[in-house]
Order: C-alpha cells, then structure tokens, then sequence
C-alpha cells in the first residue's frame, strides 16, 4: 500500500474507535448525554452536502450566492 492509502486507513480506525468508545461510554454508564457528540459528527457535513452545488466550480471567480456565503457559514 502506498503511504496515501495507509493514512487513510489509519484516520478511519480512529475515528471507528472514537464512535465505539462514544457510544460505549454511553451504553456502560447509563448517562446518554455524550452520544450528543455522535450526533454532531453526523450533522457536521451537512452544510457542504446541501449548498455545495451553489458554488462556482471556477476557484478563481469571484462570484458568489448568498446561499454559498450560508453555506460555508
């Protein structure tokens, strides 16, 4: 594998285990209020997901939406 890809692969187990110690913390001691930060890994990319498609695909115009401004807001 080339260095890329074991990066990669070692970024994901991390952050596998960082939900499995989350959602094991909340399960072990009975208290669910820390599954909040499961939550907010999931609702975390959403704005790039819905208002992604209103920027320019040039990088160098200097156009740009209010909706893009929210967006990246």
């Amino acid at each position: 594998m080339t260095a890329g890809v074991k990066t990669i692969v070692a970024l994901s187990v991390c952050l596998a285990a960082g939900f499995l110690l989350s959602i094991l913390s909340c399960a072990l001691y009975g208290n669910w209020w820390p599954l909040v930060v499961v939550f907010t890994y999931a609702v975390a990319p959403l704005p790039n997901a819905v208002f992604g498609r209103f920027v320019s695909s040039d990088p160098l115009a200097d156009v740009s939406s209010a909706v893009a401004d929210f967006g990246r807001f």
